[in-house]
């Protein structure tokens, strides 16, 4: 029988590590005093966030910076007309639209569509990353429309109240697949916190189904077969396409 997994310990660590930053912290799950025997750290000062483990492997050491990275860049030049935005329906609505990221990972996506007027709430369920990821939403200023939050996105989903449903779900399971996209360092380090991908992710997608008020995105590699049946259509992009699911006939409108 194949041994049980176990999420490693992350701890916070560097100059950023006390006042309001370690309470946050300590909110969302990660530890005070390194474990010695194994576990990462995460390294927060004033110009930079850096995980790494805690037995030094500079293969696995990521660096972020959220104010000087390709992530601004990629924030300054999001466009309505882009084929994330176009999946939501972003380039013909002239209303906010709220939204909810059900597998965040470091909310780059989440970030892209919060700079384009959307309200997103992001759930990551390995506690790290969703400190990370709120951490680059407030020093991208981008906190005002991100709420991150640690936990199963599925009961998250299943607990939300009729009057907060969101009109819109995201799914993004490509980091937790095998293939190419592996040789990036960010997303070796998201396995590697996030541990195999057992789940099967069509459950999220039935739930997500039943609780947004007009469609679900989930982002797919070419060539890869839809999560499940019912694509209503797909919008291309340059590497990967997005299929787009209507809300589930008979869910509560």
């Amino acid at each position: 029988m194949r041994p049980s997994w176990q999420e490693p310990e992350v701890t916070l660590v560097g100059p950023g590590r006390g006042g309001d930053l370690a309470a946050t912290a300590r909110r969302f799950g990660l530890r005070e005093e390194p474990d010695a025997a194994g576990g990462w750290l995460l390294d927060v000062s004033p110009d930079r966030i850096q995980i790494r483990p805690c037995q030094p492997d500079p293969d696995l050491t990521l660096d972020l910076d959220a104010r000087s990275s390709g992530l601004v860049r990629r924030l300054r030049t999001a466009r309505r007309t882009d084929a994330l935005a176009r999946a939501f329906g972003l380039h013909r609505r002239s209303t906010p639209l709220h939204l909810v990221d059900a597998t965040a990972g470091l909310a780059r996506d989440t970030m892209m569509l919060a700079q384009l007027g959307c309200r997103v709430d992001a759930i990551e369920r390995v506690p790290a990353l969703a400190f990370v990821a709120h951490l680059l939403a407030r020093e991208t200023g981008l906190d005002r429309l991100v709420t991150v939050h640690a936990g199963d996105a599925i009961a998250w989903l299943e607990g939300c109240p009729e009057d907060r449903r969101p009109d819109a779900v995201y799914l993004d399971p490509m980091f937790e697949e095998a293939g190419k996209a592996q040789v990036k360092k960010d997303m070796q380090v998201c396995r590697r916190l996030a541990g195999p991908a057992d789940a099967d992710p069509e459950p999220l997608l039935a739930v997500a189904r039943t609780v947004a008020r007009e469609r679900v995105v989930v982002k797919r590699h070419h060539g890869a077969e839809p999560l499940a049946p019912g694509v209503a259509f797909e919008v291309p992009g340059e590497r990967i396409r997005f299929d787009v699911y209507l809300a589930a006939p008979g869910a509560p409108g």
